[in-house]
This record gives structure tokens, C-alpha cells and sequence, in this order.
């Protein structure tokens, strides 16, 4: 969602349509407006795309993000393997 945040105010700031920002990204606007509402998230393979089409480096998106990253956990427990 904060993403999708800074990707709208960042559109907004440089008078970029929705259809427009669409439009570069080759979605349609109902999937643009999902990413900056925070209904889909963005794929990470665009956020370069996004950066370059609106005038900022990658980052940032992130900037002002609360929490930092979780450490990395598996979802079942592990155990070891017998051969």
C-alpha cells in the first residue's frame, strides 16, 4: 500500500493521467488504480518502469516505510533430512 501511495502522489505531482501511467506500463487503468489503491501489489520487475516514467530512482517507493523488512522465516518448521 505505500507503494501504491508514493506512486500516485508522485503521478499526481508530475500531471501524469491514470490512463497515461496505464498506458506506459501496457496494463489497463483499472490495473493501475489496483496498484496505487494497494488492492494488487506491484511486481517488482515494473518498479524500474515506474521510476524511470515518473523521474525517481527505485528507492523511492520505500522511503518512509514503517518496520523495515520481517527476518526471513519459513512457514513450516524444518527438519533435517535422513538419507
Amino acid at each position: 500500500r505505500h507503494v501504491g501511495r508514493r506512486v500516485r502522489e508522485r503521478r499526481v505531482q508530475r500531471g501524469l493521467s491514470l490512463a497515461g501511467l496505464a498506458g506506459a506500463l501496457g496494463v489497463s487503468t483499472q490495473q493501475a488504480r489496483k496498484y496505487e489503491t494497494g488492492v494488487n501489489g506491484i511486481p517488482a520487475a515494473r518498479l524500474p518502469v515506474l521510476a524511470a516514467l515518473l523521474g525517481v530512482s527505485a528507492t523511492w517507493f520505500f522511503e518512509g516505510l514503517e518496520g523495515g523488512v520481517a527476518p526471513y522465516r519459513p512457514l513450516l518448521p524444518t527438519r533435517p533430512r535422513m538419507l
